[in-house]
């Protein structure tokens, strides 16, 4: 009974709006039915296939070869060895066809990958496409008979894509999709924001306001040593990607040139369980670059504290830092 009742609960709702898609109900044309459609996409995923599903149907209905075969098989020959084989071979078809319509509705298998905080990991996918995820990442991969999806939930990625022009590769994440064209490219989702960096070949990056259309929507190319961000539907300028930020990661480093010192920490404290915060104000605007190792907490203290001065005191959930004696300290 439980899973007779979880079976329905799935097929319900993609299901039903379909159905009344087909019958014409006036309801199923409401903004109701826009706003499910486009809330999430799995919803336009689940939709398509029941539509796939019922365009193979009316193939099959309309296949010259089926339909004598199951004439045959309701009239049938006086031959017995004759008979069997027209029952045998017109069930065959109808099962093929069963078969493949269930493929396009049932729930297409999907893969969850995590990794926690400091910890990377590289998944290699059934193509030879390579996920190297970063710090507190999780993705769920699904692919299909005609495209390959990943949703990127949090964190951050790079993908190396195995070329496949028949089967799509795109990326999801809050609302936006990078859609690769043969090419290694990053993407860091934090929160509702989302940049997408190529490294090489091209990606084009589509908003939110194109997710009603994806397919048919005008997105923006990106090529080797671009990125842009998005949020909800709002897409940034193109400018110069930051691909030592990226390629530093991928070795086990953290990496930032000439940036806030607030924006540095905010980086480093993805590693890391014990965050480095600021306690006076006054430090949030020192420019600061370096590269260290993940972990290595200390050596950025030490790096602060020698260039500006900075001290650096242990609460029991952060390391806090205030301002010391800048003029005497050597920068």
């Amino acid at each position: 009974m439980k899973a007779h009742s979880l079976f329905h609960r799935w097929l319900g709702t993609a299901s039903t709006w379909f159905a009344r898609m087909r019958r014409g109900d006036a309801r199923a044309r409401t903004a109701k039915f826009h706003r499910w459609l486009t809330a999430d996409p799995a919803n336009q995923l689940e939709y398509a296939k029941r539509e796939l599903a019922w365009e193979l149907a009316g193939e099959l209905a309309r296949d010259p070869n089926i339909a004598d075969w199951l004439a045959e098989a309701q009239n049938p020959p006086r031959d017995s060895r004759r008979t069997r084989l027209v029952w045998a071979v017109a069930m065959s078809l109808c099962a093929a066809g069963a078969l493949s319509v269930a493929y396009l509705i049932w729930p297409t298998p999907w893969e969850q990958y995590t990794t926690r905080v400091g910890e990377r990991r590289t998944i290699v996918l059934a193509d030879e496409s390579r996920i190297e995820l970063n710090t507190d990442t999780r993705i769920r991969v699904i692919y299909g008979r005609k495209t390959r999806r990943v949703e990127l939930e949090r964190g951050e990625a790079t993908f190396r894509v195995a070329r496949n022009p028949s089967r799509p590769f795109e990326v999801w994440s809050h609302g936006g999709v990078a859609r690769a064209l043969g090419t290694e490219f990053n993407v860091l989702s934090l929160f509702a924001d989302v940049t997408v960096t190529v490294l090489s070949g091209k990606v084009e990056v589509l908003a939110a306001t194109a997710q009603e259309n994806v397919q048919h929507s005008d997105g923006v190319v990106l090529l080797s040593g671009q990125e842009l961000s998005y949020s909800g539907t709002t897409l940034s300028h193109l400018r110069g990607a930051d691909t030592q930020r990226v390629r530093a990661w991928q070795s086990g480093r953290v990496a930032f040139e000439d940036v806030r010192l607030a924006e540095a920490l905010a980086e480093f404290n993805r590693y890391t369980s014990t965050p480095v915060v600021i306690q006076d104000p006054a430090l949030e605007h020192i420019r600061v670059s370096g590269v260290f190792r993940i972990g290595e907490t200390d050596a950025l203290l030490n790096a602060l504290h020698t260039a500006f001065g900075i001290e650096a005191a242990p609460s029991s959930t952060a390391i806090e830092l205030r301002a010391g004696d800048l003029d005497s300290t050597p920068r």
